[in-house]
């Protein structure tokens, strides 16, 4: 009877490994953001009111109001001149802006909002750090300069041809599926195996 207990565990435990192969075949798949995606990686930008900072591809952001309580921030991304993202952030929050394709989502800007300041000379808010990633709907361009560059901009060069690639794989892994048969292949080998030394 002990053998048989052993037996089932131990089929329950392959059984286990293989199931985490069946759920990675998900409708929502986000692309890698490794360096070869990566535009521009910026320590820190500075913004005042209603001042842009430019990025690759278009992409522009801007700061439009502080609240009087400096504890809200509106902040407006646009690319080419048509908003993208329009949204109100509080200092210390991760803000982000996807794009999706096919069935992938893209990271296209990872940024910090570090602090708000106001002053009688106007608002003032940081953002540390700042990472654009390529977006491959679009072409790849440089940013126009910015009026003040009080941090220094390292884009980085992609070295590996999947990044230039603009046509992303909406296709399914075709391993999935004889992920999926080894898996059911092996139990029952184990199975038969078991059940002759019994």
């Amino acid at each position: 009877m002990q053998k048989v207990i052993r037996v089932c565990l131990i089929l329950l435990l392959i059984l286990s490994l293989s199931v985490p192969s069946l759920c990675q075949n998900n409708t929502n798949k986000t692309i890698e953001t490794d360096k070869t995606n990566i535009l521009m990686h910026n320590p820190g930008i500075f913004l005042q009111d209603d001042d842009t900072w430019r990025f690759h591809q278009g992409y522009a952001l801007t700061l439009r109001d502080v609240s009087d309580d400096l504890n809200y921030a509106w902040l407006q991304l646009s690319q080419n001149g048509t908003i993208v993202k329009d949204t109100i952030v509080t200092s210390g929050i991760n803000l982000t802006f996807n794009r999706t394709i096919g069935n992938k989502t893209m990271i296209i800007f990872n940024m910090t909002i570090e602090d708000i300041y106001t002053n009688p000379a106007g608002n003032l808010v940081i953002l540390s750090p700042v990472t654009q990633y390529y977006d491959p709907t679009l072409p790849r361009t440089t940013p126009e300069p910015n009026k003040t560059t009080t941090t220094q901009t390292t884009p980085i060069t992609p070295t590996s041809t999947s990044a230039t690639n603009t046509t992303p794989d909406p296709t399914p892994d075709p391993t999935q599926p004889y992920t999926l048969a080894l898996s059911a292949l092996i139990v029952l080998i184990i199975t038969i195996y078991v059940l002759k030394k019994l």
